[in-house]
């Protein structure tokens, strides 16, 4: 009778290549009929032990003298088959494989066909790709109803299916997953001669978010590769400005898939708008980088995925089948392959002004990705997917407040101001409307305040402020901290000096997370200060030369030497008339 050597082969090419586990050992010797095992252990971010396996015997049969498979005569219908022998054969029929042998051996089999037949015919599967096109042929014929051989139930210390006799079994992964997470299902086929160990092959993606902190540089270099720089949790900005963000995927292993989703989802605050996606780049563990476009098949849309109930993206990116993706730019996956998104926003009118210490009004934004989980499903996971667990970074701007009084420390109108940051003349937007400025987290306008924002690169504003005798005061909403601002005053009140330019520079900490800022320091030149106080004293300053001033001085001093000559000339002569 002869020996089944051929079909074990195949059976760990399927395992191997395309189902999901590799048999850590491959070489066996005959052993006990109650000792027949297999153990799962952990993959990337899946954890074995916690996930519940369910094993379904494909075939059965007599061991031989070596114990390194079965004599082929034996071979039959494993207990999950013995009902749906026609069933499998009906599906290995209609599957199209790419080996031109598998396909005809498929092709060949008919109603009279055994499962020792069947098993013939699944020796010409040798490639990676028709393994995974038979582990779906299998779970396609695996119904509820199909009898379990054994399970583990996802409570052990390890994950081990105790089984009952030798055979090959399809293990079927059958957790029921939870959203957000990074967790994967899988499936694999496996040899049985005694206690096997296998490792999940499929894993999960994982996305990680980043902002630029443009504290020493205003925008970041973006590249094909790795980003390098001030990026973080956290980042600060004046309102205008364009803020940089970029999203870091992972690849998966895919291969139990026959295609595959992947999308990156986005949801900005109000207080930013989206510019542009930018760049995407798909960076090897070793190799070169890759930019991908729209052309590759990559959807960038700016809107809400209708497809999505419960929450309202900003933008997302559909990858559509990242298989097919990275097959076209001839691209094999690795572990450790990576996928960064760029984008930018503007801080916008709308943003959240920080301006105490604990505050948390800050502008967020929030990104996850939408993946393909279950292999279960039709072989291809287009039905089932699950979402990494959400990442989010923050965005902060903040206050700073002055006021103009004369050396009393009484309100004072009349002056003019302009805000630098750097050499540049800050054009400004005066915000009258209480409703606007509660948008800013500031609850009310008041009453001897005016309050100013920058304006937007598409705003027309002003570049003065003004103060009045009943509005000496005035706020600034929405500046970065770092920045040096100088306020300068350009016209001061009738009949008093001008104060002296100062400087305001905002510093701030905040907590790991970036959502709440610990520490606010505000400092107008080098002292710390709430706010800056800008004073004017009566009197003017003296013209310059050749002005009508210096005119007038010099004639009447002028008429005045005239005047002692004169005198002097005329005692003279009443001196010498007495002598």
């Amino acid at each position: 009778m002869r020996n089944f050597k051929k079909f074990a082969a195949m059976a760990s090419a399927v395992t191997l290549a395309a189902c999901a586990v590799a048999p850590v050992a491959m070489n066996f010797s005959a052993v006990a009929a109650d000792n027949y095992s297999i153990t799962i252990s952990d993959h990337g971010s899946v954890s074995a032990k916690a996930h519940k396996f369910n094993a379904y015997q494909i075939f059965t049969g007599t061991l031989n003298d070596a114990g390194s498979g079965f004599t082929g005569g034996s071979v039959e219908w494993g207990s999950a088959i013995i009902d749906n022998g026609a069933a499998l054969k009906a599906a290995l029929k209609d599957a199209t494989f790419s080996n031109e042998a598998a396909e005809t051996a498929m092709n060949s089999l008919n109603d009279e066909s055994t499962a020792y037949d069947v098993a013939l015919a699944l020796e010409k599967i040798t490639s990676a790709d028709d393994s995974a096109i038979l582990a779906t042929v299998i779970n396609k014929v695996i119904t509820d109803g199909t009898d379990v051989a054994a399970s583990y139930a996802g409570s052990g210390d390890t994950a081990t299916i105790e089984l009952i006799a030798a055979g090959y079994y399809f293990v079927k992964d059958v957790t029921e997953l939870t959203s957000p997470g990074n967790d994967a299902l899988s499936k694999f086929i496996i040899r049985v001669l005694g206690t096997e160990i296998v490792e999940i092959k499929t894993d999960a993606p994982s996305l990680e978010k980043k902002i630029w902190h443009n504290d020493t540089t205003a925008a970041p270099t973006i590249s094909a590769s790795a980003p390098t720089g001030d990026w973080g949790d956290v980042g600060d900005n004046q309102i205008g400005d364009t803020v940089y963000y970029y999203i870091e995927t992972t690849v998966p292993d895919m291969s139990a898939y026959d295609t595959y989703k992947y999308i990156i989802r986005d949801v900005m605050s109000s207080g930013l708008t989206l510019n542009d996606v930018t760049h995407i780049y798909y960076v090897p563990a070793s190799g070169t980088a890759v930019e991908l476009t729209n052309t590759d098949g990559i959807t960038i849309n700016k809107k809400d995925d209708a497809n999505t109930e419960s929450v309202t993206e900003t933008f997302y990116v559909d990858f559509g089948d990242l298989k097919s993706i990275l097959s076209d730019k001839n691209i094999i996956p690795e572990t450790g392959d990576k996928i960064y998104t760029y984008y930018n926003a503007t801080l916008n009118e709308n943003a959240l002004v920080s301006n105490s210490t604990n505050d948390e009004q800050n502008n967020p934004n929030e990104a996850w990705l939408t993946y393909s989980n279950n292999p279960n499903q039709s072989g291809s996971g287009n039905n089932e997917t699950g979402d990494t667990v959400h990442d989010t970074v923050y965005d902060w701007t903040y206050t700073f407040e002055a006021s103009k009084v004369d050396e009393k420390g009484d309100p004072l109108g009349g002056a003019k101001f302009s805000l630098k940051s750097g050499d540049t003349v800050i054009n400004l937007i005066e915000i009258t409307d209480a409703s606007d400025l509660k948008v800013n987290g500031i609850e009310a306008l008041a009453s001897d305040t005016r309050y100013y924002r920058p304006a937007k690169e598409d705003e027309t504003g002003g570049k003065l402020i003004e103060t009045t005798s009943d509005k000496n005061k005035f706020m600034f909403v929405g500046l970065d901290d770092t920045k040096t601002y100088t306020l300068t005053e350009t016209e001061a009140p009738t009949n008093y000096t001008k104060g002296e330019p100062v400087s305001l520079v905002i510093s701030d900490t905040y907590n790991p997370n970036g959502d709440s800022v610990t520490a606010i320091t505000r400092k107008v030149g080098s002292q710390e200060a709430d706010s800056a106080t800008i004073i004017n004293r009566k009197g003017t300053s003296l013209p310059g030369t050749g002005g009508i001033g210096t005119t007038i001085f010099y004639i009447g001093g002028g008429a005045m030497v005239a005047v002692a000559g004169v005198f002097l000339i005329t005692k003279k002569r009443m001196g010498k008339k007495e002598n």
